[in-house]
Formats: C-alpha cells, structure tokens, sequence
C-alpha cells in the first residue's frame, strides 16, 4: 500500500504518456542496443560508440524524465503551494477549474472544513486535442463522496457563475492544454468577469524553463513561458503579484482582478 501510493501518481502519468515511454524511449534503447551488438558482431566499432552514446543519452532523458515526475506527482503538494500564495481561509468556497483529472480539486478540499469547491470541467476535444489528456481522463480517481466537493460543466466561452461573484479560483495544468492563444483569452476573460473585485486566480502550469527542457526534451519546446502566460492574463484584464516555483518543474502564479479608472487598469490590492 506505501508503494502504491507513493507512486500513484507517477503511474498515473506514464500511463497517459505511455506511447512516448514505450516507442519513444523504449523503442530508442532497444534500437540502439540492437545497433551495439550488431555493430560488435560487425566490427563496426565506430557504430559501437554511436549505439552506446545514444543509449547512455535515452537513459538519462528517461530517468530524468521519471524524476520529474515522481515530484510533481508524488513529491511535492501543488496545493500547498497554491494556498500559500492565496488568501483562501477554510471555510471559504473555491471555484476549481480542471479538465478531469480530479486529483488536485481533492487535494486542495483536505485544506477546507466548512468551505466548499466547486469543480468545473472546462474540457473539450477540439480545443484541448492532447491524447494524452484524453487518457488521464480516462484513467481519472473516482472520489468518495464529500460535502466539501461538488462538480459542474462548464467551457472556456462561459463559466456558470454571476459576474463578480467568486473570491477565488484554481487551475493546474489546464492553459498548457489550450494550445490557441486566443481560446486562452477567452478563458482569462471569463475568469476575470466571475471574479470579485480584488479576487483572485491561483494558476499551477508546467512552463518553459531549463529544467523542463531537460525533463521533457523537445516537446518541451510547445510550452508557454511565464511571460507568455503574464501577458495573456493582462490583457484579460488579470495582474500576476506573486509567484514561486516547485522545483522549476511546476510555476505556480498568482493574477489579481484589475478593474479600470479612467482606462488605466489598478490593482485593488495596491490600493490599501
């Protein structure tokens, strides 16, 4: 049971991304020990150094890869450190926005008593066409019952709150899954209509940084920067105010509702 849920999480990942961990790595070491032995066989020493450093490359990329996710999965609590960087108390209600995966909206529940989220699936295919986010919502926890979790569907065009009517919103990992930058706006736009003044949206995206780039290889090249995603969320009318890193895999952001004055856009929580 320690092993299972130790590595719950990391099991969950490999299997959404397993054809990249069979063909792609598994299909890279076993082709390049192929090209070892028959270059061996071959006298092709040239050949051997070739196999062996593209093995020696596969299997770091692969360990690494495994490592990253081990702690962002199973290693560190993205709630944590999106309560952290929020103002959410325990008997406040959040509004969570996902795309099935569920694992984070139970997660930041056990940081609530007689506070509530509230989760709204926001997925659609055509405009988050990941297989691989098909598969984790395939593969997703079914969570016990809790009064503390109630679920809802929704879309990135609109959310089903009243305007200015939430305090504070979650997402993980769900603008990364949004691949135009204009169905991002649209997103933003309707996260900073339901927000109340001074509200705020807590966002945990894996972003282009050095390490990423060495977890992921070149598929890391399709994610956003930080300062792509600050300036997505200003023009919606979001500021970013504070923001931490868990260990540089997972960039966790804070963007505070703007509102206007005379067309300059002012924090509110400047103001005090």
């Amino acid at each position: 049971m320690e092993f299972t849920n130790r590595f719950q999480g990391t099991s969950r990942y490999i299997k959404s991304h397993w054809p990249t961990y069979f063909f792609g790595y598994g299909g890279g070491i076993v082709l390049s020990i192929a090209i070892i032995a028959m270059s061996t066989y071959r006298g092709w020493y040239s050949f051997v150094i070739l196999g062996l450093t593209a093995f020696l490359l596969l299997a770091f990329f692969l360990s690494i890869s495994l490592l990253a996710a081990n702690r962002i999965y199973d290693g560190y609590r993205i709630s944590e450190a999106l309560v952290l960087l929020s103002d959410v108390k325990p008997s406040d209600t959040i509004i969570h926005i996902g795309l099935g995966r569920k694992n984070l909206a139970i997660e930041l529940s056990r940081h609530l008593t007689t506070g509530k989220i509230i989760v709204v699936d926001i997925y659609n295919p055509q405009i988050m066409p990941s297989r691989e986010l098909a598969r984790a919502r395939r593969q997703a926890i079914r969570p016990n019952p809790d009064p503390r979790l109630s679920w809802r569907d929704g879309s990135i065009n609109i959310l089903p709150f009243p305007d200015s009517s939430v305090s504070a919103i979650t997402m993980s990992e769900t603008v990364g899954e949004i691949w135009q930058q204009g169905d991002q706006g649209q997103l933003f736009k309707e996260i900073c209509r339901i927000l109340k003044p001074g509200g705020s949206a807590l966002f945990a995206e894996r972003l282009r940084t050095p390490t990423n780039l060495i977890a992921l290889g070149p598929s890391a090249f399709r994610l956003h920067s930080v300062n792509h995603l600050a300036r997505v969320l200003a023009e919606s009318g979001l500021e970013v105010s504070d923001q931490t890193s868990i260990v540089e895999l997972i960039c966790c952001l804070r963007a505070d509702k703007l509102i206007t004055n005379n067309g300059k856009g002012i924090n509110l929580l400047d103001l005090s």
